[in-house]
């Protein structure tokens, strides 16, 4: 990746201080013009490099989503103060995706799991979430039984990407864990929302760290992809 485009793009204070701009729009434009079009590019590293190694496209399922995405021309005053911007993958719009339903039953159309790439007042990260569409306690049981039964081939992964779980614990079940037992508390208490983030890298974030990023993005795309495939 040395003569990559990823060669030429870093962050900086700079991008830290759009967070501190108090208008609204103002703000959002800034994250869309300037912080957007670098992040698109380590997309695009990421997805090249998962196609080398894994000789799969990742666009064949999914597609880029980005934050801030909002219509230039607004009926209304723009209030949201954004506190993040991100590009990720998600899974295309589809009339069905097999093997998962919704709560309200109607057509699961849009997957709520997202892989993208954040970037915040302190930093950039990588991210990996569910949210959005309430999918049904069987769905989201079948993913958290995913992890348990391939803990053996999903523990390197989460390692050699240095992206890991955001676990849950009580009195009954202490923080150290293992990971399978983390996913049999999820599923007993349905706690659904089974986030997975990546290190984060403060500013300045160099060239180098980039690429690190994009590498530990590609190495943590067959979980995401184990989803969209369910």
């Amino acid at each position: 990746m040395s003569n990559s485009p990823i060669s030429g793009i870093s962050f900086d204070e700079q991008d830290a201080n759009l967070f501190l701009v108090e208008d609204a729009q103002l703000r959002a434009d800034a994250l869309k013009h300037s912080v957007l079009p670098r992040l698109r590019v380590i997309m695009n590293e990421a997805i090249s490099l998962i196609r080398e190694i894994y000789g799969i496209e990742a666009l064949e399922d999914s597609i880029v989503s980005v934050y801030p995405n909002f219509r230039p021309k607004r009926e209304s005053e723009l209030k949201v103060l954004y506190d993040a911007a991100f590009v990720g993958l998600g899974g295309k719009r589809s009339p069905q995706w097999p093997g998962f339903s919704r709560q309200d039953k109607k057509p699961v159309k849009i997957l709520p799991f997202r892989f993208a790439f954040s970037l915040t007042e302190e930093g950039i990260y990588t991210v990996f979430e569910n949210g959005g569409i309430k999918l049904t306690d069987k769905s989201y049981e079948a993913l958290l039984r995913f992890h348990i039964d391939n803990e053996d081939k999903l523990n390197p992964l989460y390692f050699s990407s240095n992206i890991y779980p955001v676990v849950g614990w009580d009195d009954t079940l202490p923080l150290l864990s293992p990971i399978k037992e983390h996913y049999e508390f999820r599923i007993k208490h349905k706690l659904f929302d089974n986030h997975f983030v990546g290190h984060s890298y403060h500013f300045p974030v160099s060239k180098l760290q980039l690429m690190e990023m994009v590498a530990n993005f590609a190495h943590f795309f067959p979980v995401y992809d184990s989803y969209t495939q369910t």
